[in-house]
């Protein structure tokens, strides 16, 4: 949701890396023809190799103009998303530390944000087992390697209900509750 209509009036010049915004490799070809000087070169560069690095295990997208809060940045910005969620999950990027005697050290780092993240994980179906009191462990053992949440009953009064527990263990089988 760039102005770029107001970009154009002030400074034709950068529109295009508003325009250079998208997914990584259109994004990163708008980036080079932009970059008529080489000045960015060796930052283009690094992006290809961190992309590269991360080898398809997550989409990545550019916006050469986006800041979003993380004025202190001083390269490289991104934000973190999850499958499923409709939110970032997180931002981070790169900075720099300057220690008491001036030294400078590069660093990076990212906040991640609790409201998405519990959000995803509410709204993931998990299928919670109860275990009645005197269960064998195997048998939760057994049913945890096939991707279940089991929870033991620590007493005989303990019920699936209190425990949100969407199956009870009768019988050597899960049944739905």
């Amino acid at each position: 949701a760039k102005d770029a209509g107001a970009v154009a009036a002030l400074a034709p010049a950068y529109l295009p890396l508003i325009e250079a915004a998208g997914p990584f490799a259109p994004a990163m070809e708008r980036l080079r023809m932009f970059d008529t000087t080489g000045a960015l070169a060796s930052r283009l560069d690094a992006l290809t190799r961190i992309a590269a690095a991360l080898d398809g295990r997550v989409a990545l997208t550019l916006d050469p103009t986006e800041r979003h809060g993380f004025e202190y940045q001083t390269w490289l910005g991104f934000s973190l998303f999850a499958d499923g969620s409709a939110r970032e999950v997180g931002r981070g990027g790169t900075y720099t530390v300057v220690h008491e005697s001036g030294a400078e050290e590069a660093a990076t780092g990212f906040s991640l944000f609790a409201d998405p993240l519990v959000d995803r994980v509410v709204s993931v179906d998990r299928r919670r087992l109860f275990l009645p009191l005197g269960t064998p462990a195997a048998d939760g053992a057994a049913m945890r390697a096939q991707g279940w949440v089991t929870v033991a009953a620590l007493d005989a009064g303990d019920t699936p209900e209190a425990q949100v527990c969407t199956h009870l263990w009768v019988a050597d089988a899960p049944r739905a509750l």
